[in-house]
């Protein structure tokens, strides 16, 4: 059996999807401006004249780019840096998370706020930049993925949800 829609129930999807829909093309128009710019005449673009639809139609910028020698090394390095990056974070903060949850290890607390200060108050981008620099990452691979490895957030979220499950359900 099917309710039927009050008048305010009509008005509240009426105005509900409006408003949705405005938010949606407000998000999506930077991509689509992108896209038009780069198939539109470069020098309309240079000028501002490209805005709601591509002028001067080709695809020369397109061609431009995959003639670049070093595009596919590029893309490797971008792909991997996001599968390495994101899974050894996932598997640092389940560890450290995990970690924090056991009572017998060793000064737990003290570690644990240790570790919590460093999410509020970071030391800046110049120790961090010589950190990385006395550790050899610069002009290294590693550089994207161990200084993100142990994000102290996650590893909050997952302590907390460790917390949740009963000692009998971890110990099986």
């Amino acid at each position: 059996m099917k309710i039927k829609a009050s008048v305010g129930d009509k008005a509240f999807h009426i105005i509900n999807y409006t408003a949705f829909t405005f938010f949606a093309l407000i998000c999506m128009y930077p991509f689509y401006y992108i896209i038009i710019n780069t198939i539109s005449a470069n020098n309309l673009v240079d000028l501002g004249k490209v805005i709601y639809y591509p002028i001067g139609l080709h695809f020369n910028n397109y061609i431009e780019i995959f003639k670049l020698q070093r595009i596919g090394r590029a893309a490797i390095i971008s792909v991997l840096r996001t599968i390495l990056g994101t899974s050894l974070a996932v598997l640092g903060s389940a560890y450290m998370g995990y970690l924090f949850t056991k009572q017998n290890m060793w000064k737990r607390k003290f570690w644990y706020r240790f570790v919590i200060i460093t999410m509020y108050f970071s030391a800046g981008l110049i120790p961090a930049y010589m950190n990385i620099k006395m550790l050899g990452l610069m002009n290294s691979f590693w550089v994207y993925i161990i200084p993100g490895m142990f994000p102290i957030y996650n590893m909050v979220l997952v302590k907390t949800f460790m917390e949740s499950i009963s000692p009998a359900m971890e110990e099986s």
